[in-house]
């Protein structure tokens, strides 16, 4: 059984690093939002002028886009979740960073045990 603690960003990696090394499991940060919503045109080119029914589309959902600028994190968190069976996520309990951590997860499908720390 694996861990994996996800934090928000790197300076937090650092500091539950120097608190618990790897004790605790594979310390891995993000860099704030790795991911965003498609745009509507993104999903159909022809919502690129849209009106109220391509806000919720039946049956769909908004997929996720990856930040270039970021994707080294996303992959390494990718990688680190192959083996887990634990996720602690130690985000910021924050709006965002409430969101941040479980938006991760569902990207990379992961349905095993997830635990929030604060």
């Amino acid at each position: 059984m694996t861990t994996v603690i996800l934090c928000e960003k790197p300076d937090q990696a650092k500091a539950l690093y120097a608190v618990f090394a790897t004790s605790q499991g594979t310390i891995v940060p993000a860099a704030g939002h790795l991911l965003r919503l498609a745009e509507p045109e993104e999903v159909n080119p022809n919502w690129k002028i849209w009106g109220t029914d391509v806000l919720a589309p039946p049956g769909l959902r908004y997929p996720h886009r990856i930040d270039p600028k970021r994707k080294s994190f996303l992959d390494k968190i990718g990688i680190a979740l192959k083996g887990a069976s634990t996720v602690i996520l130690a985000t910021d309990p924050d709006r965002e960073g409430q969101m941040i951590g479980p938006e991760i997860l569902d990207h990379f499908r992961y349905r095993g045990q997830v635990k929030r720390v604060i």
